[in-house]
């Protein structure tokens, strides 16, 4: 699960609800549109909405949510988004969206977004992390 830090965060992000994509998605994946990283947070429906890896079929919509409109916001991460898991991660480490959606170890880009560990030791439903939103 990815939750955002902060309620407010939701209703100031711009949300394009008419992107699909070609395969299935994970839920709370990091996706690219037109050069734009988006986060999916989906609801599921009927029995589906409290399933924990939810899964949206290709051709659907998908409820996206532009991350760099949270620049400066904190993301509570938990440890099955990131790639090698929370653990050896520290204070102040760069993470970067991964080819799976995941975020990863890396550098500072040169354009683009990416997150910095704020807080680590952190429990969501695992081990998890806050990260900062950056934009360059």
């Amino acid at each position: 699960m990815i939750k955002v830090d902060n309620v407010g965060m939701i209703p100031n992000s711009k949300n394009d609800p008419t992107i699909t994509s070609a395969s299935d998605v994970s839920n709370y994946s990091f996706i690219t549109d037109s050069g734009i990283t988006y986060l999916v947070m989906q609801t599921g429906n009927g029995d589906y909405r409290y399933q924990e890896d939810l899964v949206i079929t290709a051709g659907d919509p998908l409820n996206c949510f532009q991350v760099d409109e949270w620049s400066g916001q904190k993301l509570f991460v938990d440890g099955k988004h990131v790639t090698g898991g929370v653990g050896s991660l520290a204070v102040d480490a760069v993470l970067v969206v991964a080819e799976d959606g995941t975020l990863a170890a890396g550098t500072v880009p040169t354009s683009g977004v990416y997150f910095k560990v704020t807080d680590i030791g952190l429990t969501l439903t695992e081990a998890a992390i806050k990260v900062r939103v950056c934009v360059v």
